[in-house]
C-alpha cells in the first residue's frame, strides 16, 4: 500500500503525499531501489510530466535516474517517449551522463532524439555529453545509423554538422569511428544514405537534375571534383540521371550521361534504372536517348528481373517495345524471377496488340539465333510452368493461339510450341480451356492430330529414355554422333574441297580429254572439208561422229565416265552431310539441278549412241544417282520428323 500512494503521488506531482509516504515508511525509496526492474516514481513523473516532482525525487534518489523499469526504460526514456522535453532537460542537467545510459535494445536517450528527429532535444544532449556521440546499440547502430535508417535526413545532417565542428581531443576518433561503424547488416552511414554524408553538393546535384541545369550541374562540380566519383561506388543510390529520368529532363540526362556513362546502369534504393524511372513517369524521349548511347540498356533487369522491355510489353507501350526489339533484338531472351518472358508479361496483362507484335516480330526475325529464340520464348515455362499457349488459352484468345500454332520447325513440319506439355498443375493447354469456345476447341484439336501424325507417341523425357531405341532411331543417331565430331572449321575445309572436287568432276564431264568433236561426220552422206580418201575403195578411215561427243574412243569414256561419275555424285553427297541441317533441304533441288546436268553432260559427250532400251537404263541409273543425296536427305527428314525430334530435344541445353 506505501508504494501505491508513491505512484500515487508520482501520478498526481504531489510532493506533499511523496512525503506522507515517507512519513509512513522511510525505506520505501530503499526497498524499491533495491529491485532490479521496476516502475519507481520516476518513471511514473516522466510519464505524467510532473517536473518538479521528478526534481525532488531525483534529489532524495539520484540511482532512480538510471533505474531501468520492467520494459527496460529509465526515467528519461520515458519523458522522451511522452514528449515531456521539459522533465528531460532537468534531468540531464543533474546528470549529463544520463544521455548515454542504454536502455532496451541499447538505445540511448541520444539514439531516441536521433530516431523521432527532435534537434532541439539532439543538440543538447551533444553539448551536455559529446562522448555519447560513440555509443551504438545492440544492433550496432550508431547514432548516424538511426538517424538515417529512420529518413530523418535533418538529424542526420545535423549529427554530420557537428562532427565537422567539433575540436575536442576526441572529435578525430569520433569521426572515424562514427562514419566507418557497420551495422549488424556491415553497412555504414555511407550505405545507408549516401546523399547525406556527401554532403551538400549532392543535394546541389540532385536540385540541378530536378531542375535540369546543366549550368548549376558544372557549379557543383566546381565545388567537388569528385563528387560523381563518390556517387558512383554507392552500390543502390538515386544518381543525378535518375532524378533527371524523372523530372524528363533530356539534354541535362545526356550530359550527365557523357560525364558518367556507369550511372544509364545504376540501381536505385528501389531497384530501378534511369530508363526504368524514365518509363515510369512517360518520357519516352529521355528513354529513346539513353538506348541510343547504350542498346543494351533495354537488357538490365531491374527489381525482380524486368527488363525495360519487359515493361513497355506490361503497359503496353507498342512503339518503345518495336523500338526496343529493333535496337537490341536480344533482350527477347530475357526472364523476370518468375520465370516469365516478355510474351508472359504481356498476355498476363492483357497487353494482346504488344503480344501480336512480338509474335510478328518473332515470325519475321531472320538473324542466326531467330530459330533459338522462337524455341526459346514460346516455350519457356514460368514460375506455375504455364507457356505462352497455356496463357492465351486460359484467357480465350483464339487470334493469339492460331498465331502461336502458325509456328512449324520446318516448313510444312510440326509445331515449334509444345501442345501437349503440361503445366504444374498438371494441366495442357486444351486442359485450360473456359468456356464453350467451339472454335478454340477445334483449333486445338486439329492442332493436337496434326502432332500426333509428326511427332513421336513419348510424351515425357523419362519414358522416352526408358522406350527401346528403334532401327532408323540407330541409324539417326549414328549420322548425329558423326556429324557432332565434325568442328566448324573442319566443316568448312571440308566443303570447300568436297565443292573443288565437284567443280573439278563436272568439267571433266564437259570437256573430257582429247577434247570433242566440233563438227558432224556420217561417212558417204557428208564429205565437205575431208581428207581425200587413202584406200583403194575411196573410203575414209575415222569414224563416224557428231558435234559436242567425246573424241576418244568407247572403252576409254565408259571407263572415265563411270569412274568420274561415283566420285561426282559422292561429293554430291558429302556435302548434303556437311551442311547444317537446316541447309541441307535448301540445297537439295540446286543439287540435285546440277547432277541432272553432270547426266546431260555425259549423256552429250558419250561417243557412242546406245540403244533405246540401254539409254533408258542409263537415265534411269543416272537419275537414281543424282537423285541419292536428296533421297538420303529425305530419309534423315523423316526420321527427324517421327523419331529426331525427341532425340534431339531431349539433349538441347536449357536457356
Amino acid at each position: 500500500m506505501e508504494y501505491q500512494s508513491l505512484r500515487d503521488a508520482a501520478q498526481q506531482g504531489s510532493i506533499d503525499d511523496l512525503y506522507a509516504s515517507i512519513q509512513e515508511d522511510a525505506k520505501v525509496l530503499d526497498r524499491i531501489d533495491e529491485i532490479p526492474f521496476i516502475e519507481t516514481p520516476l518513471h511514473y513523473a516522466a510519464f505524467a510530466g510532473h517536473a518538479r516532482f521528478a526534481m525532488e525525487i531525483v534529489r532524495l534518489k539520484p540511482s532512480f535516474a538510471k533505474k531501468l523499469n520492467q520494459h527496460g526504460f529509465t526515467p528519461v526514456h520515458v519523458a522522451l517517449q511522452n514528449n515531456h522535453d521539459q522533465v528531460v532537460l532537468q534531468l540531464i542537467d543533474v546528470d549529463e551522463n544520463l544521455v548515454r545510459v542504454q536502455g532496451r535494445e541499447g538505445v540511448t536517450p541520444l539514439h531516441y532524439v536521433a530516431e523521432t528527429g527532435n534537434l532541439l532535444l539532439l543538440s543538447e544532449f551533444l553539448k551536455v555529453c559529446p562522448k555519447a556521440i560513440e555509443d551504438v546499440t545492440i544492433r550496432k547502430e550508431t547514432v548516424l545509423h538511426i538517424a538515417l535508417k529512420n529518413n530523418m535526413f535533418d538529424a542526420a545532417e545535423l549529427v554530420l554538422g557537428w562532427l565537422q565542428r567539433a575540436w575536442t581531443k576526441d572529435a578525430a576518433s569520433w569521426e572515424r569511428t562514427l562514419l566507418n561503424q557497420q551495422d549488424e547488416d556491415g553497412n555504414n552511414a555511407l550505405h545507408i544514405a549516401p546523399t547525406t554524408l556527401i554532403g551538400m553538393e549532392y543535394q546541389s546535384l540532385r536540385d540541378a537534375a530536378q531542375q535540369g541545369s546543366i549550368d548549376a550541374l558544372y557549379a557543383s562540380i566546381q565545388e567537388d571534383a569528385k563528387v560523381l566519383d563518390r556517387i558512383d561506388e554507392i552500390p543502390f543510390i538515386e544518381t543525378p540521371l535518375h532524378y533527371a529520368a524523372f523530372a524528363g529532363h533530356t539534354r541535362f540526362a545526356m550530359e550527365i550521361v557523357r560525364l558518367k556513362p556507369s550511372f544509364a546502369k545504376k540501381f536505385n534504393q528501389h531497384g530501378f534504372t534511369p530508363v526504368h524511372v524514365a518509363l515510369q513517369n512517360n518520357h519516352d524521349q529521355v528513354v529513346l536517348q539513353l538506348i541510343d548511347v547504350d542498346e543494351n540498356l533495354v537488357r538490365v533487369q531491374g527489381r525482380e528481373g524486368v527488363t525495360p522491355l519487359h515493361y513497355v510489353a506490361e503497359t503496353g507501350n507498342l512503339h518503345l517495345l518495336s523500338e526496343f526489339l529493333k535496337v537490341c533484338p536480344k533482350a527477347i531472351e530475357d526472364v523476370t524471377i518468375r520465370k516469365e518472358t516478355v510474351l508472359h508479361i504481356a498476355l498476363k496483362n492483357n497487353m494482346f496488340d504488344a503480344a501480336e507484335l512480338v509474335l510478328g516480330w518473332l515470325q519475321r526475325a531472320w538473324t542466326k539465333d531467330a530459330a533459338s529464340w522462337e524455341r526459346t520464348l514460346l516455350n519457356q515455362q514460368d514460375e506455375d510452368g504455364n507457356n505462352a499457349l497455356h496463357i492465351a488459352v486460359s484467357k480465350n484468345l483464339t487470334k493469339i493461339v492460331r498465331i502461336l500454332l502458325k509456328f512449324r520447325r520446318r516448313l510444312f513440319g510440326d509445331n515449334i510450341i509444345d501442345i501437349n506439355a503440361k503445366n504444374y498443375e498438371g494441366f495442357t493447354a486444351f486442359g485450360m480451356l473456359q468456356g464453350d469456345n467451339e472454335q478454340m476447341k477445334k483449333i486445338l484439336c486439329n492442332a493436337r492430330w496434326f502432332n500426333i501424325m509428326h511427332c513421336s507417341r513419348v510424351t515425357s523425357h523419362a519414358n522416352y529414355f526408358k522406350s527401346p531405341v528403334s532401327i532408323d532411331e540407330r541409324l539417326y543417331i549414328h549420322f548425329l554422333r558423326r556429324t557432332t565430331l565434325i568442328s566448324n572449321e573442319m566443316r568448312n575445309a571440308l566443303l570447300v574441297v568436297a565443292a573443288l572436287l565437284v567443280t573439278v568432276s563436272f568439267q571433266t564431264a564437259v570437256s573430257p580429254p582429247g577434247g570433242v568433236w566440233q563438227d558432224n561426220y556420217i561417212p558417204m552422206t557428208n564429205t565437205s572439208n575431208r581428207a581425200a580418201p587413202n584406200n583403194a575403195s575411196g573410203e575414209y578411215l575415222q569414224h563416224p561422229h557428231y558435234a559436242g561427243t567425246a573424241v576418244m574412243g568407247n572403252t576409254f569414256f565408259e571407263v572415265l565416265g563411270h569412274l568420274n561419275s561415283v566420285a561426282f555424285f559422292a561429293e554430291v553427297y558429302m556435302i548434303h552431310i556437311l551442311l547444317p541441317s537446316g541447309f541441307r533441304t535448301v540445297f537439295s533441288i540446286p543439287l540435285y539441278s546440277l547432277s541432272l546436268s553432270f547426266i546431260a553432260s555425259l549423256s552429250i559427250t558419250s561417243p557412242n549412241r546406245v540403244p533405246a532400251g540401254l539409254l533408258w537404263i542409263w537415265k534411269n541409273f543416272g537419275y537414281f544417282w543424282s537423285c541419292s543425296s536428296l533421297l538420303l536427305v529425305i530419309v534423315f527428314e523423316l526420321i527427324g520428323r517421327f523419331r529426331g525430334y525427341r532425340l534431339v530435344e531431349a539433349f538441347l541445353p536449357r536457356k
